[in-house]
């Protein structure tokens, strides 16, 4: 008995080392979850590597390519026009400046159905946007038709109208690059508060998760451990009883044990009183004389069978 006690015992070592290394894998398996999405949360934060990249692409087309909502490059090419000195090459930069008017008309509609602040939405889609057309009318309308006429006075005349509609567009423009300035860093500001905010949250929420699951697994060994091979053992102690011959214990299926061991070492025991009882009544209906009395083997499977049969033919 104390040979099978110790064996069950180690037994249940045995396995609560494997409930321990389960319990330890998952645990890995959440930190390293946990340091990966950390990871990717600093490359892709505002501010990151990748950000930063993005904004450094942008930055480098602002500072090489005009953009197409400030006519800096329209009034570039009406001085270039006017220095022209000839009439093919004054034509030339007139295609160039009714292409830059389409794309000034492209990019100002799609602003228009941006969601932008009151004060900046003002300021670029009016305040910029009326010297800006009066820029394209008069280029289209006076500058380019006197040029290509020979007038140069009154060529002339319409260029100091565009440079004036130029700087009233230009000073609008640059109180919306100040007013975005601030727009930005203040989305930005707003983006890493949210994001740290959101982080004490998500650490909380993973600690608190990973802690109910450490938990709970090692409830569930302990009392699994319990049931197998602890004291007090239905397990061990129904499993020693049918070794000694014994099969009168009795064994309780509650909610939570080891249902499946319990209940197939339920159906072992309830095999062998089966047998053990259709035995003794052979025996009984020999004593009483009636020799014919068989076993019906067939109300056994496996080896039960086969040894009713045996005891059938003695």
């Amino acid at each position: 008995m104390a040979a099978s006690t110790r064996g069950t015992s180690a037994s249940s070592m045995k396995l609560s080392h494997r409930f321990a290394f389960l319990v330890a894998c998952f645990v890995a398996g959440f930190l390293v979850l946990a340091g990966w999405g950390m990871k990717t949360l600093r490359e892709v934060q505002v501010n990151g590597p990748i950000y930063e990249r993005v904004v450094q692409g942008k930055d480098l087309i602002a500072d090489i390519l005009p953009p197409p909502e400030y006519i800096i490059e329209s009034y570039l090419v009406a001085m270039q026009a006017n220095a022209a000195k000839s009439g093919p090459e004054v034509e030339q930069y007139a295609k160039r400046m009714e292409e830059l008017r389409k794309e000034y008309i492209v990019r100002h509609e799609f602003w228009a159905k941006q969601d932008l602040e009151p004060e900046i939405r003002t300021l670029l889609l009016e305040t910029s946007y009326k010297p800006a057309s009066r820029f394209f009318e008069l280029a289209g309308a006076q500058f380019f038709p006197a040029l290509l006429a020979g007038k140069r006075a009154d060529a002339q005349a319409a260029l100091d109208q565009l440079g004036s509609a130029y700087g009233e567009h230009r000073t609008a423009i640059d109180k919306v690059v100040v007013l975005a300035t601030k727009r930005n860093e203040a989305t930005e500001a707003m983006a890493a508060q949210t994001i740290r905010s959101n982080l004490i949250i998500v650490v909380l929420l993973f600690v608190a998760s990973l802690g109910a699951t450490v938990v709970l697994a090692i409830m569930t060994s302990r009392k699994v451990l319990k049931e197998l091979g602890g004291e007090p053992s239905d397990a061990a102690r129904v499993a020693q009883a049918v070794a000694g011959g014994d099969l009168s214990s009795e064994i309780k299926l509650k909610s939570g044990d080891a249902i499946s061991i319990m209940a197939a070492m339920s159906s072992m025991q309830q095999e062998l009183q089966r047998f053990v009882a259709a035995q003794e009544r052979m025996a009984r209906e020999h004593e009483a004389g009636t020799i014919s009395y068989r076993i019906d083997a067939t109300q056994f499977g496996g080896s039960y069978r086969r040894m009713a049969e045996m005891s059938n033919e003695l």
